[in-house]
C-alpha cells in the first residue's frame, strides 16, 4: 500500500494543475475547426469548399475525433481539452508502465512521473487545442504495448501494437517515422531471440499497418496529390538552421540541466555497481526503448533543424524529443539509485550527501517548474484575450457584414478568422494554399495570386496599431497599386498594451458603395413606414 502513495500524490497534483491551469485555445486549433467542421457537415474534407482539396491540417486522427463530436453537437473546443487531458493522462500511464516492464525501481518511476507531470509546458498543450499530448501519449503507450507484446507474443497484443502504432502515424506525419524505427527494431530483435514469434509478427503487422497505412496513403496522395501534409511544405526550408538547434539546445538546457546532473551524479561514481543492476534489468527490453526513442529523438531534430518553426509556442514542436528524456531520467534514477546504496553502510556520510545533493536538485527543479508554471499561465491567459478580441471579433464581424459569396484574404493568420467568418479564405500563411506552399513564387507573384482572388475583404496583421506594418511583403501588398480598391473598414486592436499584434480589415470599395446604397434605402423604407403609421 505505501508504494501506491507517491503513485496517488502525483495523481492530485496532476488533477490540482489541471483544475487551476486556464482554459484557452491557440489560432492554429481553428484551422482543424473548420476542416472538421466541413467534413462533418458536408462530407468534404477541405479548407474551402467547392474549391481543389488542400491538406492543411497535420494528422487526420485528430480531425475525425473533432468532426465526430461536432457531429455529435459537441464543442471543438471542449472536445479538443478533453482528449488533451486524456492524451496527458494516456503519456503518464505508458511512462509508468514501460518502467515496471524494465524493472525500474519505484524510486526511478516516481521521479520520472513527478518530472513528466510538473513539466509546465504540458499543461500548455493540454488545452492548446493542438493533438501534442495525444502525439505524445501515444508513443509513450507505444513503446508499452510494444514490450506487452513482444513478453506474452499472443495474437490480441500483436494487433493492439500496430494499431496503436498507426493511431500514432495518423496523428502527425512523424509518427510514421516513428511506427518505422520501432517496427524495424522489434523485427530485428525477434529474428534473433524470438525466431517463433516472427511470422506472426510479420503477418499481422501487415494486416493491421501496412495494409491499412498503404490505403490511407493512396487515398490521400490521391486527394491532394502530394505525400505530406501541406504544412510540411509550407514550413521545410532548403538547409540547416544554426538558430533552430540553437534554440532547441537552450530549451533542453533550461528544462532538463538538473534533471541531468542528477542522473550523471547517480551512475558516474558507480560504474561498475550500475552495469551489474544494468544485468539484473531485462537488458534487452532498455535497448529496445532507449534506441527507438533515441533515433526517433535524432530524426526530429534533423527534420526540425531544417524547418521554419511557425506557432513553436511552449516549445511546442520539440515536445515529442521528451519521452526520451523523461525515459532516460527514469532509468539513470533507478538503477543509480540503487546501485548508490552499496554507500549506505561502507560510506554512510557519502550516502547521506548523496541524498542531500539529491533532495537540493529536486528542489531547484520544482522550483524551476513552479516558476514557469506560473509563465505558461501568464502566456495562455494573454492569447486567449488577444483570440477573442481580435481573431475571434474579426471573423464574427466578417461573417456578418461581408456577402457570403465574397473571398476573404487572411494576412497572415488564418485561424478563427476564417473559421468565424465562414467565407472562402486564401491563407497567406501558406498553410492551407497548395499554390503559396508548393510553388516557389516571387513576391511579386505571391501578390498577383492574392489580387487575381479579387477578395471582398483582406484581413491584414500589423505590429502598429496606426499604421499597416507587418514586414516587406506586407508593405509591397498595401502599396501596390490595385490596393487603393480596398477601404480600411475597422481596426481590432490588442487588448495588451505590450503585445504590438493587431489585426486591420478592409473592404472592397464597391461593397461599401453598396452597403452605403442599402443603409440609405433601409433608412428611407423605414422612414416611409412612419410616414404611413402617422
Amino acid at each position: 500500500m505505501k508504494k501506491w502513495i507517491p503513485i496517488l500524490v502525483i495523481t492530485i497534483i496532476a488533477i490540482i494543475l489541471i483544475s487551476i491551469f486556464p482554459r484557452w485555445t491557440v489560432d492554429d486549433a481553428y484551422i482543424y475547426f473548420r476542416y472538421a467542421e466541413n467534413l462533418a457537415n458536408h462530407g468534404d474534407i477541405s479548407w474551402n469548399i467547392g474549391e481543389t482539396p488542400v491538406e492543411g491540417y497535420t494528422g487526420i486522427f485528430w480531425l475525425v475525433l473533432l468532426a465526430g463530436a461536432i457531429k455529435l453537437g459537441i464543442s471543438p473546443i471542449i472536445t479538443t481539452h478533453v482528449l488533451g487531458i486524456i492524451g496527458f493522462a494516456l503519456g503518464a500511464i505508458g511512462l509508468w508502465t514501460i518502467f515496471k516492464q524494465i524493472k525500474i525501481n519505484y524510486f526511478g518511476q516516481y521521479a520520472a512521473l513527478l518530472l513528466y507531470t510538473t513539466t509546465p509546458l504540458l499543461y500548455t498543450h493540454i488545452f492548446s487545442g493542438l493533438e501534442t499530448t495525444i502525439f505524445l501519449g501515444l508513443i509513450l503507450a507505444s513503446m508499452a504495448v510494444a514490450i506487452n507484446a513482444i513478453i506474452k507474443k499472443n495474437i490480441p497484443t500483436t494487433i493492439s501494437l500496430f494499431i496503436v502504432l498507426l493511431l500514432t502515424g495518423l496523428t502527425r506525419p512523424e509518427g510514421v517515422a516513428f511506427a518505422g524505427i520501432l517496427g524495424l527494431i522489434l523485427l530485428i530483435f525477434i529474428y534473433k531471440q524470438k525466431k517463433s514469434y516472427l511470422k506472426q509478427y510479420i503477418i499481422l503487422g501487415i494486416l493491421f499497418y501496412i495494409i491499412p497505412a498503404s490505403l490511407y496513403m493512396i487515398w490521400r496522395i490521391n486527394l491532394y496529390g502530394y505525400i505530406f501534409p501541406n504544412t510540411y511544405y509550407a514550413k521545410e526550408l532548403s538547409g540547416f538552421q544554426v538558430s533552430n538547434i540553437t534554440d532547441m539546445g537552450r530549451f533542453f538546457i533550461s528544462y532538463f540541466a538538473a534533471p541531468t546532473v542528477l542522473g550523471i551524479f547517480l551512475l558516474l561514481p558507480s560504474l561498475d555497481s550500475v552495469f551489474k543492476k544494468l544485468k539484473e534489468k531485462n537488458l534487452s527490453r532498455i535497448i529496445i526503448i532507449v534506441t527507438t526513442l533515441s533515433l526517433f529523438s535524432i530524426a526530429e531534430i534533423f527534420q526540425l533543424s531544417r524547418s521554419h518553426l511557425i506557432v513553436n509556442y511552449a516549445y511546442r514542436l520539440y515536445m515529442p524529443i521528451l519521452p526520451l528524456f523523461w525515459v532516460l531520467f527514469g532509468i539513470s534514477v533507478g538503477v543509480g539509485f540503487d546501485a548508490h546504496k552499496i554507500y549506505k553502510k561502507e560510506e554512510p556520510l557519502r550516502y547521506k550527501a548523496s541524498l542531500l545533493f539529491i533532495m537540493l536538485l529536486a528542489t531547484y527543479q520544482l522550483a524551476f517548474h513552479t516558476q514557469k508554471f506560473r509563465k505558461e499561465v501568464k502566456f495562455v491567459i494573454e492569447e486567449e484575450l488577444i483570440l477573442q478580441a481580435e481573431h475571434v471579433s474579426v471573423g464574427k464581424f466578417l461573417n456578418k457584414e461581408l456577402p457570403q459569396e465574397e473571398w476573404l484574404v487572411s494576412y497572415i493568420d488564418a485561424g478563427a478568422i476564417p473559421y468565424y467568418a465562414k467565407h472562402k479564405t486564401l491563407d497567406f500563411g501558406n498553410l492551407n494554399d497548395s499554390a503559396l506552399a508548393h510553388e516557389k513564387k516571387t513576391e511579386l507573384e505571391r501578390i498577383d495570386y492574392l489580387f487575381d482572388k479579387k477578395p471582398g475583404a483582406i484581413v491584414m496583421t500589423s505590429i502598429d496599431k496606426e499604421i499597416q506594418n507587418y514586414g516587406r511583403e506586407s508593405e509591397a501588398i498595401i502599396s501596390d497599386k490595385r490596393f487603393i480598391n480596398y477601404i480600411l473598414v475597422k481596426k481590432f486592436i490588442s487588448p495588451i498594451e505590450k503585445i504590438k499584434y493587431h489585426e486591420f480589415v478592409y473592404f472592397r470599395n464597391d461593397l461599401l458603395k453598396n452597403k452605403q446604397e442599402e443603409d440609405q434605402n433601409d433608412i428611407v423604407e423605414e422612414f416611409e413606414e412612419n410616414i404611413v403609421t402617422r
